[in-house]
This record gives structure tokens, sequence and C-alpha cells, in this order.
């Protein structure tokens, strides 16, 4: 929707929303995030909130007519809002989903996912058919794509060992085309669902240190983080990581600090 302004946006909506269809109520839930402020929080801005309230109200009205992509988008331009005013709309949304799973692509399940976990909404049904369409799917998943289902898998801790299996394979396939974020998080997810092998870590560290200019604080705590709980053994990479990270300090949150503290004891 072209508008340019929340106000302009909720006008819209108030006068024409009861004719609304899932395409419509879908592309005004995908336009708010980028109407919001700089940090896509409507908190604090009234009309910002009551026009999510109305879209949110429509959704849930009208949540058995939307498609896979319909349902994926706006869930996550809520999970990009952190804000989902019905307390029901996202088992509503997961329920809606599970019906027409077989038709959800690779980008579309990534951001379900994703958005699931800034809607705070665990379902191991929906995540337990999301892990079968993505281990069919892999193929199809593009880096981002990759790095987000299992940053959200991990975030969400949901275990399950094919998968793992899958996705590992896909990743070494894909492992020279990540970017710095999506090796990081990468790294985190598997070390936080206690999922090693040698290869891979082998292969993502060497990844990662060739991109380890570009890292940002939280990249390199998250990293160092990883390999410490996995336990793998890289003192060169390691080293590294250490000299990124002290004459950024500054820069680090007490989560970062702990992180990387954590993890040189650890390592020894």
């Amino acid at each position: 929707m072209n508008t340019h302004n929340m106000r302009e946006l909720h006008t819209i909506v108030r006068n024409m929303g009861d004719s609304f269809d899932f395409f419509n109520i879908s592309s005004a839930i995908a336009r708010v995030p980028k109407l919001a402020n700089p940090s896509n929080s409507v908190q604090g801005d009234a009309t910002a909130k009551a026009l999510v309230d109305d879209l949110a109200s429509l959704m849930a009205t009208h949540i058995n007519t939307f498609d896979a992509r319909g349902l994926a988008n706006a869930s996550w331009a809520l999970g990009k809002l952190k804000y989902a005013s019905n307390p029901k709309l996202p088992a509503l949304i997961a329920a809606a989903a599970m019906d027409k799973m077989e038709a959800f692509s690779a980008q579309n399940l990534s951001n379900l996912l994703w958005s699931f976990v800034y809607l705070h909404h665990r379902n191991d049904q929906l995540l337990t058919a999301v892990a079968q369409q993505v281990v069919s799917k892999v193929n199809d998943f593009k880096p981002q794509e990759l790095a987000n289902t299992m940053w959200a898998l991990a975030s969400m801790d949901y275990q399950n060992g094919t998968l793992m299996e899958v996705v590992s394979q896909r990743v070494l396939e894909l492992v020279d085309k990540f970017k710095e974020q999506e090796l990081s998080n990468l790294v985190w997810a598997f070390a936080k669902l206690h999922y090693y092998d040698e290869q891979l870590f082998g292969r993502l560290m060497s990844a990662v240190a060739g991109k380890l200019q570009h890292f940002l604080p939280q990249g390199v705590s998250n990293t160092a983080w990883a390999v410490a709980t996995a336990g793998h053994k890289d003192e060169q990479l390691f080293s590294q990581l250490l000299a990124k990270c002290k004459p950024q300090m500054a820069e680090y949150d007490v989560q970062g600090l702990s992180n990387m503290l954590w993890a040189a004891a650890t390592l020894g």
C-alpha cells in the first residue's frame, strides 16, 4: 500500500477495512514496519498501536482465507514490530499455517519461524511440521533463510536430529556465501542446540576467519560463546576473536562481555 505515514494508513483501514481481503490485510500489516520509527516499535505511538490493533482484528476474523505467503508476511511484520495486540492471534496464525504447510516456500517458512520468536509463541506441532518442510525443501533455502531458520529454532530450543543433519549438509554447500551475521547466527544456533560436527564447525570457522574484520561486537561474542560451548578446538581463531574484541570493548554490552569472558575461561 502506497501510504506515507501511520495516520494515512489508519484512515484507509478504518474507512475500507470491512471490504479488505486477506491480501489487503497482509499488505497493510507488512506496510506498518516501514512506516514505524527507526526502532520498529509502536510503543508510545497511539496511532500506530490503534492501527495494528485494527489490522490484527481483521486478520483474526479472516485468518482462514489467508494463503501461505500472506500468513508468513503478516506474521513477519508483527514480529518485526514485536507487538500482537490480540494474544490469540499467534495461535490462530499457527493453526492456519498448519493447514497450508505444503504451500510454504523456504522464505515463508523462515519468516514464520523468525516471527514467532519475537511474538513469544511456541507451538510444538507447528515446529515439527515446519521442520518436516525444511527437510524436504532444504535445497530451496538461500543463506539468509537458512541462517534465520536455525536461529529461530535455536531461540525456541527446538530439537530435531534429522533436521540438524540435513541442514548441516546444506550449510556446508553454502558456507562461502553466508554473510557475517548469518555465520555468527549459525554457529550460535548449532551450539545452543548441542549439535557439533567437527567438519561443519571447521568449515564455518574458516568462513568466520575470512570475514572477521566485518563482524559486529554481538557477532564476535556469539561466535566465541558458540566455539566454547561446542568445545571446538581452534586456538588461532579464538585468538583472532579476542584480538577483534579488545579495541572495541567499549561497544560491547554486558551480555557480550560476559560471553567473551566465559568463553576465554572455558577454553583456557
